[in-house]
């Protein structure tokens, strides 16, 4: 649990006591005006003091009711947080068999349509795409 800075506290006669009367030496019980939970006197150089809920001697069911409790927001979901839900989603899609495309093998020089697998030497791993077959890069013997 987080809590807000507290400046006010009660004292152990319920006067109502702030910070700015106080010194680093300041000695003392002091309890929330919310919740009525044990407070510590806590001092930055910077800030000055403060209280904070001394934990070890609050009761949890009054803490969780108390005022200076800070409610934490709901984060929006990150870029990285869409990205990954996209993928996901896309995954559970059912995915479709292999398709029939055009394929041409530089192993033997075969073209085809069907599966990716040369008929002619059965190897699937020289076959390539003819839309992604690079004509420019082929020797002029083999290129039609």
């Amino acid at each position: 649990m987080q809590f807000r800075i507290i400046r006010t506290t009660l004292n152990h006669v319920g006067k109502v006591i702030h910070t700015r009367d106080l010194t680093p030496r300041s000695r003392g019980i002091w309890y929330c005006r919310s919740c009525n939970n044990p407070l510590r006197l806590r001092w930055t150089h910077d800030s000055g003091g403060y209280f904070e809920h001394n934990l070890e001697e609050t009761e949890e069911l009054r803490l969780r009711h108390c005022e200076y409790q800070v409610i934490p927001q709901e984060k929006p979901v990150s870029a990285f947080e869409q990205a990954v839900n996209a993928l996901m989603e896309r995954d559970d899609t059912p995915s479709t068999g292999p398709s029939k495309k055009d394929y041409f093998c530089v192993l033997c020089q075969h073209e085809y349509y069907g599966l990716r697998g040369c008929p002619e030497c059965r190897q699937h791993i020289y076959s390539t795409e003819m839309k992604l077959f690079d004509i420019l890069t082929v020797p002029e013997k083999f290129a039609k």
